[in-house]
């Protein structure tokens, strides 16, 4: 049997989670990765830069008129597969079930991920000094990588936090706008 004290102090030491994931290789070039991300995003609409509740809606985010998932097998899906969560399909219109579809602030994320405005924040004090909103479009260029066509490249991602079973990034080119 567990000693309530000992299971306290555990608790106690454990690490709040610091950010979502981050691009390894080839390396970004936003200064603290983590934290270069959007939410209020939904299948077929502009993200809102707001919407960090538990269980995020389209009306949560002024999503007026969602996308169709096109994920939709439990296979295809990591969270909430079956739907039977106790607030049902919640995840239904998360971006990562129709990859591409969701129009984002930018396409290099944003500072801290919400929008200044935001009704709830979690923002991020950035050791740089660069403000929470600023489009990750605007940063300096950073290290090129070139890839060949039709060549096997080595990329890493590495997964800090999983919210709603899925993540995605983008490319973000430095010498053109990126559209995508």
């Amino acid at each position: 049997r567990r000693h309530p004290a000992i299971v306290a102090a555990l608790l106690l030491l454990a690490h709040p989670s610091e950010g979502h994931g981050v691009m390894m290789e080839p390396e970004p070039r936003q200064p603290e990765p983590l934290y270069w991300y959007q939410v209020g995003c939904m299948i077929g609409c502009t993200c809102s830069g707001n919407g960090k509740e538990s269980y995020p809606s389209p009306a949560s985010v002024s999503c007026t008129q969602p996308g169709v998932p096109m994920l939709t097998k439990a296979s295809e899906l990591t969270w909430n597969a079956q739907g039977k969560s106790s607030m049902g399909e919640w995840n239904k219109y998360m971006p990562w079930r129709a990859p591409g579809t969701a129009k984002p602030l930018d396409s290099c994320g944003i500072a801290s991920g919400f929008s200044p405005d935001a009704a709830v924040q979690y923002a991020h004090s950035f050791t740089s000094g660069i403000k929470q909103g600023m489009k990750g479009t605007e940063l300096p260029a950073g290290k090129v990588t070139v890839w060949k066509p039709d060549s096997v490249v080595k990329a890493s991602y590495r997964l800090v936090v999983n919210h709603g079973g899925g993540y995605q990034y983008r490319v973000c080119p430095k010498t053109e706008s990126p559209t995508e």
